[in-house]
C-alpha cells in the first residue's frame, strides 16, 4: 500500500501549538522549541501541503477541530 500524508498549513501550525502546551511538555519530557520546529519542518517536507480552504462544519464534536 502507498500512503500519502496530506495536511494544510493550519494543521502544521496546530501541531506546533499542541506540542508547546504545558501538559504535553510535562507528559513527553518537554520537547525543545528546536525539536518542535524540526518536527513540523520534516512533516512539511514529507507531506503534500494543500491550501486547506475547505470548511466542514460539524465534522468533529469539537468545532475547533473541523478544519
Amino acid at each position: 500500500y502507498v500512503c500519502r500524508l496530506i495536511c494544510s498549513e493550519s494543521i502544521l501550525a496546530e501541531i506546533g501549538d499542541v506540542l508547546r502546551r504545558p501538559h504535553i511538555q510535562r507528559r513527553y519530557g518537554g520537547p525543545t522549541e528546536n525539536a518542535i520546529k524540526e518536527y513540523v519542518r520534516t512533516l512539511r517536507l514529507i507531506a503534500e501541503v494543500v491550501p486547506g480552504k475547505l470548511e466542514v462544519a460539524g465534522a468533529s464534536p469539537d468545532p475547533k477541530d473541523d478544519p
